[in-house]
């Protein structure tokens, strides 16, 4: 949690903590010590060299030019994406917690080979029931043709997981949220199906004789999820319907 937050507000954090003693230093040159007579550091006679006055008065007016102009326009901007792809945003981290969920039990090659009826999640979000997943196909898109239920979702998933990278607006989303929604790669789980689908040999080597999807590319899902879980204060709950 600290290093999300140090890295969403690193900058102003930092610009934050500089102007402590530029305070400081132009309340050294001001009648403040009359006014905050605690502070002995400030008090005495005003100094005769001015430089450092103007350069922390330099720096308050550089700070508060970056809030207004920067900082603030940046968190509008990152906000409004957000409202704007908030339910495709919803929608594509439930989407690979159902995979990560999946991949719990079996792998991608022994789903590919027995293609059996795989099972009907429940799932809710901070406490709040949302619904049922039974990998469903995209409705705002052609359905493939393909009678494999897992590769439907996957390529549910997929879809709607482009889609959303596409956006013009999704640049424009917090760095940490981005980065975090590039680590879900569902790319990578779609196109790994769909190649041992698409080569049936494949489907009869035993699940302990080839090493299809790499141990590293479930952490960095299970790590993704996590994160994003912390970045947008949510909880995600799966289980069996």
């Amino acid at each position: 949690m600290k290093n999300i937050f140090w890295k969403k507000h690193s900058v102003f954090i930092i610009l934050t903590v500089m102007l402590i003693p530029a305070v400081l230093i132009i309340a050294r040159y001001s009648t403040w010590p009359s006014i905050l007579p605690f502070l002995k550091i400030l008090n005495g006679p005003i100094p005769n060299d001015q430089i450092p006055y103007d350069l922390a008065i330099g720096y308050v007016v550089s700070y508060l030019f970056f809030l207004i102009q920067v900082e603030i326009p940046q968190l509008r901007k990152e906000k409004k994406a957000y409202l704007t792809l908030q339910n495709d945003i919803s929608h594509v981290i439930l989407q690979a917690a159902l995979i990560k969920k999946t991949l719990e039990n079996q792998s991608l090659l022994e789903i590919a080979q027995h293609k059996g009826a795989l099972p009907k999640y429940k799932y809710t979000v901070s406490k709040e029931l949302v619904g049922n997943e039974n990998f469903p196909v995209a409705q705002d898109a052609p359905k493939p043709a393909n009678e494999d239920g897992f590769y439907n979702f996957l390529w549910k998933a997929n879809y709607d997981y482009e889609k959303l990278k596409n956006q013009i607006v999704f640049q424009n989303l917090n760095e940490c949220l981005i980065e975090q929604i590039i680590k879900l790669n569902i790319a990578f789980w779609f196109q790994t199906y769909r190649s041992l689908i698409a080569v049936p040999s494949l489907q009869s080597i035993p699940n302990a004789k080839i090493k299809v999807e790499g141990d590293a590319e479930k952490e960095k899902l299970k790590e993704a999820l996590k994160e994003l879980e912390i970045i947008l204060g949510i909880s995600i709950t799966i289980s069996a319907a």
